[in-house]
């Protein structure tokens, strides 16, 4: 760090108040609290903005990349209770259950890996219980 040289501001009531405030809240002295306040301050307020707008641009395309990904995982669920409520509501039916018994052996015999990633799933399931 240079050497630091001893200057007296004025400042308004309010404002030492603030620097009062902010001190203890941070456990800063004031004296660090300014030259924080200096290092930080743009005075090109230009170039500021137009950080700032090229931040709300980047956070507007966040918000809908997330919104249309929520919006699909949401439908997901929605499809997916769907088929809940369908598969319990047959369960009373005999002809129902043995259509659901079929759908989910052809589902496991497309996919061989499913039943181990099933199974990977209940025994981490169950070491996280013990």
């Amino acid at each position: 760090m240079s050497a630091l040289s001893r200057k007296q501001l004025l400042l308004s009531q309010d404002s030492i108040s603030r620097l009062h405030e902010w001190s203890d809240r941070y456990d800063l002295s004031e004296a660090e609290l300014v030259r924080r306040a200096i290092q930080n301050y743009d005075p090109e307020h230009e170039r500021a903005q137009s950080d700032s707008a090229e931040h709300e641009k980047a956070a507007e395309a966040m918000l809908e990349f997330m919104a249309k990904a929520l919006k699909s995982a949401m439908n997901d669920v929605d499809a997916a209770n769907a088929r809940v409520r369908e598969t319990l509501a047959g369960l009373d039916d005999p002809a129902k259950r043995k259509a659901i018994d079929q759908e989910v052996r052809q589902e496991v015999a497309e996919s061989p890996g499913w039943m181990d990633e099933v199974a990977d799933l209940l025994v981490t399931e169950n070491e996280d219980a013990a």
